[in-house]
């Protein structure tokens, strides 16, 4: 044996050494409630009822193996192992040729047909390298893991194009490059829509249906991102993006016109102003007779801090209203003022009331016609 060889040799022993000596552990377990994967690619266990889906995120690590609880094949996907596993299982055992062995306790409950995160932390293994195409795999996760995927892919064609690549990794450094790419597209769609927004915050214009549109944009887009390379940066802007929405206030513009009776039928016949609009957050339904006229009204906003006014009607019979997306009332009242009850006052329930009304996500138009006996 050539001294090439052996120092091959003790190397290799070296490196394994210290790999083996690395532990995975568990970073962040969760429950994916709006994940319907389960469902919709159901594998049921030997007694016939469907597993759910353990979804295990490895960013950069290819070639684990998963063994105890587990149903079926394991199928790898870029940055996860999708994993079944039968309801009521406790645990899996995963393994990797450059790690200690190890476990994955379930915390919680796993429920049939239901889908799980489980994100595990890696160990960095130094800087022991065996081959000038290990040292440039290992450059590239590296930088992966750092967002920098440019320079990931770079070092990914030089692992593929070195003297003393393993034939049989070829096809995962082109999937590796494949992802670089599928990575530098989403940031560059990422970049564009925080520009927009970026843009009408500074220069003041655009309407709130332009910013949720770019705000979903962007977080569609960090989806992705974060699918292919889980990390807190992602996420983070995830949530903000999400907040920047639901802080939006919903603009609701009621159009209020009287309704009348004639021989030839019912009909509109004007614009009603001086109308209160008044919103109501109790969990119970308003019984009808406690607001069958103003006096009761009244003596009912009176009883209770459920009631507020949010807006009357103008001489053209508009009211544009703002409601709070993160706490909307439970329905609305509208209260006619100085008409001597010749116009009922009505309840409106919001659900049913934004499901009939027209426009955009942020802004709602409802046209309320209100019978008049006057």
């Amino acid at each position: 044996m050539n001294l090439k060889r052996i120092l091959f040799v003790c190397l290799s022993i070296l490196f394994a050494n210290v790999a083996n000596s690395q532990e995975i552990k568990v970073k962040l377990m969760e429950y994916l409630p709006n994940d319907l994967a389960a469902r919709t690619h159901p594998r049921p266990d030997v007694n016939g009822v469907n597993c759910a889906l353990i979804r295990v995120v490895v960013p950069a690590v290819k070639g684990m193996k998963f063994d105890g609880w587990v149903v079926g094949d394991y199928e790898y996907q870029p940055g996860e192992y999708q994993v079944y596993v039968p309801e009521g299982a406790k645990k899996i055992k995963f393994r990797h040729e450059n790690y200690a062995p190890g476990e994955i306790v379930f915390n919680m409950p796993i429920e049939s047909q239901c889908v799980y995160k489980v994100v595990l932390d890696i160990p960095d293994l130094g800087t022991i390298y065996v081959t000038q195409s290990s040292a440039m795999l290992a450059e590239g996760s590296r930088l992966f893991a750092l967002r920098k995927y440019k320079e990931a892919r770079v070092s990914y064609e030089g692992a593929l194009e070195a003297d003393d690549v393993v034939k049989d990794l070829i096809p995962t450094i082109k999937s590796d490059i494949a992802q670089c790419d599928t990575c530098m597209l989403y940031e560059k769609y990422t970049l564009g829509a925080f520009a927009k927004i970026r843009a009408m915050k500074e220069q003041g214009g655009g309407s709130q249906e332009e910013l949720v549109k770019y705000a979903s944009a962007g977080v569609e887009y960090l989806q992705v991102l974060n699918r292919y390379n889980p990390n807190e940066f992602y996420t983070s802007r995830m949530t903000q993006l999400e907040n920047l929405i639901n802080d939006l206030p919903m603009e609701v513009r009621f159009t209020i016109v009287k309704w009348m009776n004639s021989e030839a039928g019912f009909f509109e016949s004007g614009k009603l102003p001086q109308v209160e609009v008044w919103a109501y957050s109790g969990s119970d339904t308003p019984v009808p007779n406690s607001y069958k006229n103003d006096k009761k009204f009244q003596s009912m906003i009176g009883k209770s801090n459920q009631y507020s006014l949010i807006g009357i009607s103008d001489k053209e019979g508009i009211a544009d209203i703002q409601l709070n997306r993160k706490s909307l009332p439970t329905g609305l009242f509208l209260r006619p003022v100085d008409y001597d009850d010749k116009i009922r006052i009505q309840y409106l329930d919001l659900n049913e009331l934004l499901s009939q009304s027209k426009g955009s996500y942020n802004k709602r138009r409802i046209r309320i016609k209100m019978f008049a006996d006057i």
